[in-house]
């Protein structure tokens, strides 16, 4: 994970009163795949985690070829460039 939903937001929120332990985090469609894998990674900091219409498993087959179609259909988006080397080697599951 990046330093900036890691550390940098952590830290920023907390100089606004915003506890480090006691958070909830949502994402809609592919932030939801993110959202629920951030409070994965970082359990300490999420008591709770949703996802609304997001993609659970991205190594189920067929998903790679589903969301390359979704992102080109939104606007024409790269599905290598948003999700980076990884992707083109297949992604594992998270176990949540």
């Amino acid at each position: 994970m990046g330093d900036v939903p890691d550390r940098e937001l952590p830290d920023y929120l907390a100089t606004r009163g915003v506890s480090r332990t006691n958070n909830s985090i949502l994402g809609l469609s592919m932030g939801g795949s993110s959202a629920l894998s951030l409070a994965a990674h970082h359990g300490d900091q999420f008591k709770a985690a949703a996802s609304f219409s997001g993609y659970l498993n991205l190594s189920a087959p067929g998903m790679r070829d589903a969301i390359r179609a979704a992102m080109l259909s939104a606007n024409g988006y790269n599905a290598d460039s948003m999700w980076g080397p990884q992707w083109s080697k297949g992604r594992s599951a998270i176990a949540i």
